[in-house]
């Protein structure tokens, strides 16, 4: 979601990105969230790529490796930044 938020709000390395976190998995929280974050997901993928995240490998593991570029700070509702 962090490399998801960054490209499409035209963010560069170095700059902070707003996130927010999951709640632990086992959490009741987390049953009622999850469907919502999935969605959310699923519709800035679908915005960027169109349907072809589905079949190429490559978007997530591009997606992955840039959102490993931020550094992560504690709390809900967080910004990360870039080291």
């Amino acid at each position: 979601m962090i490399a998801l938020n960054a490209i499409e709000d035209n963010k560069e390395p170095g700059e902070c990105v707003s996130y927010e976190e999951l709640p632990e998995k086992n959490s009741k929280q987390f049953e009622n969230i999850i469907s919502f974050y999935q969605t959310n997901y699923v519709d800035k993928l679908e915005k960027i790529f169109g349907k072809k995240y589905q079949t190429d490998r490559d978007i997530d593991r591009a997606l992955w490796v840039y959102g490993h570029l931020f550094q992560k700070q504690k709390g809900i509702k967080k910004k990360v930044c870039t080291l």
